[in-house]
């Protein structure tokens, strides 16, 4: 594991000094840019991690998320993807996990796109997705 220099600490609270006292949704962009490049700096650039939640309702992808386990059964839900471009070398996983006919849909942030689409569905119980970023677009990983 690659040691964090002070200048390079340095660089990253000036980072996310910007971020100060913002909505709820922006510090955790906030934190998913600077856990993405303190991921970097020290994996060189392999920003996944094995962490997991489960979502019953619609909302964001949050800083620390890698699998998110949908329950869709008391409605229909969307997660929303962070932007693109900060956090590059992140991998996500959806998972739908219950039986129900509702969707789960994951959504590009603003009109970013999954392999060309903005949003991709998971409509039947165990469908799998996984995604990643290259800073600039999405690519579907596996689709199962």
């Amino acid at each position: 594991m690659a040691a964090i220099t002070c200048d390079e600490a340095e660089t990253l609270i000036n980072e996310a000094a910007p971020f100060g006292c913002r909505s709820p949704w922006e510090v955790e962009l906030g934190k998913l840019a600077l856990e993405n490049r303190v991921a970097s700096l020290l994996a060189g650039g392999v920003a996944g991690r094995g962490t997991y939640r489960t979502v019953e309702a619609t909302g964001n992808v949050v800083s620390g998320d890698y699998l998110l386990l949908c329950n869709a059964t008391a409605g229909a839900i969307t997660v929303t993807l962070p932007p693109v471009g900060l956090v590059a070398g992140r991998i996500y996983s959806f998972k739908k996990t219950d039986v129900s006919a509702n969707a789960v849909t994951i959504d590009g942030y603003a009109s970013e796109t999954i392999d060309g689409a903005t949003t991709k569905s998971l409509a039947t119980q165990y469908k799998a997705l996984t995604i990643m970023s290259d800073g600039t677009v999405w690519w579907i990983l596996n689709d199962f």
